[in-house]
């Protein structure tokens, strides 16, 4: 009964033109978003997410996602892992799979605070996964070192705390900071449903504030501030510049600029 905006499908990279034909004989259609004017080659160097739509016979939107995470965001994983660590459930008849429960935790926790904007189903959705006593909590603490989701766990258990006065079974024993909230990137603001920034600001500080160390945040500003040419939509436009180096300085110049001039957003 767990209302949902979109369904996300993870698939192979050599399975993508087979999905996608499948979808289009199902009535799908590829929506116009960020992606829809990469090359396929782009979008499979990069693991850009793939949005299709269909209105008959009732709306759906359907996301097609070639790893777990992008390319350029903040935290990677190995999906060769997570394919070898999967299980099937059984929904209206149909056998459907995903992964196991550690590993559904493990990205539920990653998702809930992938964008920059927060949902409280998202939250609730990793808190039912660590609450199930069949999870395995040594195998599930051994991922989150693994991924380097340690600190974005604490935060997670701090959050869970003001959320449900308790933290699932699974983390019971986490030893949570003691260190006093941040001003803004708190337990509080999170469950308000967004940082008060603009949305470009939040999608570079929020990782900065939980990623592991100086060192892969600087790495992970980098990226966002300076991302590789080939990444840069506006190349791909009609009529769009052509993919020159001053091009791209000038169009990196415009973003940093209007990334430093952005207003917060009004409460």
């Amino acid at each position: 009964m767990r209302s949902f905006g979109d369904l996300d499908i993870l698939v192979r990279a050599d399975q993508l033109q087979a999905v996608e034909s499948l979808l289009q004989q199902e009535g799908f259609n590829h929506a116009e978003d960020l992606y829809s004017h990469f090359p396929d080659e782009i979008i499979q160097k990069y693991s850009f997410a793939q949005h299709f739509n269909r209105v008959e016979p009732y709306n759906v939107s359907l996301d097609v996602h070639l790893n777990l995470s992008g390319r350029l965001h903040p935290f990677q994983f190995d999906s060769a892992e997570f394919w070898d660590n999967q299980t099937s459930i059984a929904i209206n008849g149909s056998t459907i799979l995903t992964f196991n429960r550690e590993y559904q935790a493990i990205y539920a926790i990653y998702h809930a605070f992938k964008h920059y904007f927060f949902k409280l189903i998202w939250l609730i959705d990793a808190f039912l996964l660590l609450d199930q006593k069949q999870l395995d909590p040594e195998k599930f603490q051994q991922l989150i070192k693994k991924y380097k989701l340690t600190k974005l766990l604490i935060f997670y258990s701090q959050i869970t705390l003001d959320l449900f006065g308790r933290l699932p079974v699974a983390i019971q024993k986490i030893q949570i900071s003691s260190q006093r909230p941040h001003r803004i990137i708190n337990a509080q603001t999170v469950l308000q449903g967004a940082l008060p920034y603009s949305q470009s600001r939040a999608r570079i500080l929020l990782p900065m504030y939980y990623l592991p160390g100086w060192i892969a945040r600087l790495r992970f500003l980098w990226t966002q501030l300076f991302p590789p040419i080939e990444t840069i939509r506006n190349f791909y436009l009609q009529d769009g510049p052509q993919k020159k180096f001053w091009n791209y300085f000038n169009l990196r110049c415009r973003a940093i600029t209007d990334l430093i001039l952005n207003k917060p957003q009004e409460e």
